[in-house]
């Protein structure tokens, strides 16, 4: 790698259907398009049933813009993958506190919330065994069990503790913090 800085690349390169969501990849992943574009929706409707707003657009952009989120694929994906894809486009980036170095409980909450996301969206348990720690794992399949409601209340309080410095997560489902 040179000193260049990394450039992002133009957005224009981006090959977007009309679909709903519509979705945007990049041309080198032509060979997959379809079978991606086919996860990925069967992935929001599964997101969007268990009522987790999901942007208009999945794109692979950097920077995804206004009403657009990050699917976060590569090349080699395959349909295991994609659920796992879409669900991390729609953690919360780590806030400017967090980067500074200073304190942030919710760092934690990142293994639990990500893999909840992910099975909601459709992925196998098996497929996040090598991204999540195994208690981790098991906390979200314990949340899976809880009802849509009691399921939501958590993503959204854990969510809103993922976007500041000063909100501890509350993990656990006995309503304790931790």
């Amino acid at each position: 790698m040179g000193a260049a800085p990394v450039t992002s690349r133009p957005t224009g390169d981006l090959v977007c259907d009309h679909g709903r969501p519509r979705i945007c990849l990049w041309q080198e992943m032509d060979q997959r398009a379809d079978m991606v574009r086919t996860e990925s929706r069967k992935a929001v409707a599964r997101l969007r049933q268990a009522g987790i707003a999901v942007p208009a657009t999945l794109t692979m952009a950097d920077r995804p813009g206004p009403d657009e989120t990050k699917l976060a694929i590569g090349p080699g994906i395959s349909a295991l993958g994609v659920p796992t894809g879409v669900a991390a486009g729609l953690l919360p980036p780590s806030p400017a506190c967090a980067d500074n170095g200073e304190p942030y409980p919710a760092a934690d909450a990142y293994g639990p919330v990500g893999a909840w996301l992910s099975l909601t969206a459709g992925a196998s348990p098996r497929t996040l065994t090598n991204r999540v720690a195994p208690p981790e794992l098991a906390l979200a399949q314990h949340v899976l069990k809880q009802s849509r409601q009691v399921q939501l209340d958590w993503y959204e309080r854990n969510i809103r503790a993922m976007r500041s410095c000063d909100a501890a997560p509350q993990l656990s489902m006995d309503g304790s913090h931790g």
